[in-house]
């Protein structure tokens, strides 16, 4: 299903492709780049709100509501764009920290948001599916029982 292509996509995406940008842009590699242990820690830190959507997905796909497809998606794509600011976030403050030849000391706040961000994301994904479900409403699936079709 197209969710674990995002619970993939989205470590690869910050962790992998974020570290390799920064150190281009810096000409310094970010410590999880040079450090694997430390990239496969992330990219599962990463991951796990965009895992636990995926597995929780076809229990909501069976219920028989037309519109949890689209909800999910919206769920998804707000996971996307939280994780991406909180990582934006990141490489800013580090390239920052790089650029005063680290004077600047580390920003607390920022790791402790990071450390905290799968259940940012995840509380991100919650809301965007329950405000899609209250804008659009349950749709049920069509029947095709028989006595549905009686007048």
């Amino acid at each position: 299903m197209w969710l674990w292509v995002a619970a993939a996509a989205m470590p690869t995406l910050c962790v992998l492709v974020g570290g390799w940008l920064f150190w281009l842009a810096t000409d310094r590699p970010a410590v999880f780049v040079v450090e694997p242990g430390i990239a496969a820690m992330l990219a599962l830190h990463v991951a796990s709100p965009f895992a636990a959507l995926a597995l929780l997905a076809p229990a909501k796909l069976r219920t028989g509501d037309t519109g949890v497809a689209s909800r999910l998606l919206i769920a998804a794509v707000s996971g996307g764009v939280v994780t991406s600011v909180l990582w934006g976030l990141f490489y800013c403050d580090a390239a920052e920290y790089w650029a005063e030849d680290g004077q600047s000391g580390a920003n607390i706040a920022l790791g402790l948001l990071l450390l905290a961000s799968p259940l940012l994301v995840g509380a991100a994904m919650a809301l965007a599916y329950w405000f899609a479900l209250k804008t659009t409403g349950r749709k049920a699936a069509p029947s095709c029982r028989s006595d549905d079709l009686t007048p």
